[in-house]
């Protein structure tokens, strides 16, 4: 199975009691994210391996699975660190104007000009707003921040964004 086909949800932290539960990190922070999701792929050493949930249990620190076949403390110990994955297809729908991380990396970023910039390398979450981490052709990071003032349009489809900078975002040429 290939990543690219999937979208991480969530991590799994740790074990819970004797009979094979785990606790999970949920990535999208979205109540109820694991309740009607029937099977799951875990990522372990080997790749990819898909898995059925049998229960799911919603507690003030987050989610606690029980997967089919793993039913005991030393099971589900193999587990932990372990990222979940969903089909692609099952991901979220997302607010407009907001995106998935994997979906900017590798966008195309252009200014007012239409000259190329350079390539989103990586998106920084921070608590008031994300930054674009930019690639420039000469390997040099940009960090933009992802509010309306620099980010002026983004075509997931086009692989495109387009920003407006002001003086001194770029780095200065060293020709």
């Amino acid at each position: 199975m290939d990543t690219h086909e999937h979208i991480a949800i969530g991590k799994i932290l740790g074990t819970s009691g004797l009979n094979g539960w785990v606790k999970v990190l949920n990535y999208s922070e979205v109540p109820g994210r694991f309740d009607d999701l029937k099977r799951i792929w875990v990522h372990m050493e080997t790749g990819l391996q898909g898995m059925a949930i049998e229960e799911v249990e919603e507690t003030l620190k987050g989610p606690m699975i029980k997967i089919k076949k793993i039913d005991s403390k030393a099971d589900a110990e193999r587990l932990n660190g372990c990222e979940i994955y969903v089909d692609y297809d099952q991901r979220l729908q997302l607010p407009e104007d907001t995106f998935y991380i994997h979906d900017l990396v590798g966008l195309e970023v252009f200014d007012h000009r239409n000259e190329k910039i350079g390539d989103v390398a990586d998106v920084i979450t921070g608590a008031g707003n994300d930054i674009y981490v930019i690639n420039d052709a000469k390997g040099r990071e940009i960090l933009i921040p992802a509010i309306s003032q620099f980010v002026k349009s983004i075509s997931i489809d086009g692989k495109r964004m387009e920003v407006e900078l002001i003086e001194g975002m770029l780095p200065e040429n060293e020709d």
